[in-house]
């Protein structure tokens, strides 16, 4: 197939929102409330979304929720925000194949290939694998690279060099670390002179200073809650008003971090998806804590203090 996967790199710029799933009291998925949340997103002016193995909750979802999942939230961005849709991180090759079809029918634009890190694997094992699922794809491909203990690093600098010789790979999500870790990747980016576009964390903090070394785009957990903001943010840090970036990051982003840390931090975001009238409930499923209803008061407190419901 002789397709210009990385043309869509030049899309893939600015905030982007992950996309948490709403459960119902009883645990069951919510479609619904998740697509009114995510019609709201995209309503406001959000770019890019993506679905991911934390915040979209893979790891207590079942493999048909997470086809229901990329689906409806296709359903709603389809032609209007970009979407990158994900593979869980335990599935074989064939399965990730059988899901990229599902996602490029679904509306998503992007499949981010999450690899079992869990399992330490190789370099070599890891270029074969990304190499194997990425035969013919029919979507650009992100890749995943996390780092799971001191022993570990996700993905090499060496081995991203490899990534970046797979023309279907046009990214990467970046959780083996947020600063030195990614100023390495920008840089080995920029040192092969290749079209590609790593994300890092989810604060608009890591983008204030990836900005500066490359970086284009960037996951902004805040967003989840109130999208003016990153938007806000992103328009002044590319117009070189850094000074107002970056009182955005002081002032709202690290001051929600530090209140929002004792009920669980970013989980408690589910808890102002409700009292803004998006989710019918802050249920979880395990292992994720479920926010008690005082904890949960906390965040409608904090919330409503900041002006946001």
């Amino acid at each position: 197939m002789n397709k210009d996967y990385r043309s869509n790199v030049d899309r893939i710029k600015g905030p982007l929102v992950p996309i948490m799933p709403a459960f119902t009291e009883d645990e069951r998925l919510d479609l619904d409330s998740t697509q009114r949340w995510v019609e709201w997103i995209v309503q406001n002016g959000i770019p890019l979304v993506w679905l991911t193995f934390g915040t979209s909750r893979y790891f207590s979802l079942t493999d048909q929720e997470v086809w229901d999942l990329t689906k409806a939230v296709g359903e709603v961005t389809r032609g209007r925000s970009l979407l990158i849709a994900a593979t869980n991180v335990y599935w074989p090759v064939h399965q990730c194949r059988r899901y990229i079809e599902h996602a490029a029918e679904s509306g998503a634009s992007v499949v981010k290939v999450q690899g079992n890190w869990f399992a330490n694997p190789s370099d070599e094992a890891i270029f074969k694998y990304y190499q194997t699922v990425a035969h013919d794809s029919p979507l650009p491909l992100f890749a995943y690279t996390l780092r799971v203990s001191d022993k570990t690093t996700g993905i090499s600098s060496e081995l991203l060099k490899q990534i970046l010789t797979l023309p279907q790979f046009v990214g990467m999500k970046n959780d083996s670390g947020d600063f030195y870790v990614h100023r390495s990747y920008l840089a080995t980016i920029r040192e092969e002179g290749a079209k590609f576009t790593p994300l890092t964390g989810g604060s608009m903090k890591s983008f204030l200073w990836g900005y500066d070394f490359g970086a284009q785009a960037f996951a902004s957990g805040y967003g989840m809650i109130d999208l003016r903001t990153p938007l806000t943010f992103y328009e002044h840090l590319v117009a070189g008003r850094r000074e107002q970036a970056l009182s955005i990051v002081r002032d709202r982003e690290e001051r929600m971090v530090a209140a929002l840390a004792k009920v669980g931090g970013w989980f408690a975001l589910r808890a102002g998806l409700v009292f803004k009238g998006f989710f019918t409930s802050w249920q979880e499923r395990f292992p994720v804590h479920t926010l008690t209803a005082e904890e949960a008061k906390i965040v409608q407190s904090y919330l409503r203090q900041c002006q946001l419901i």
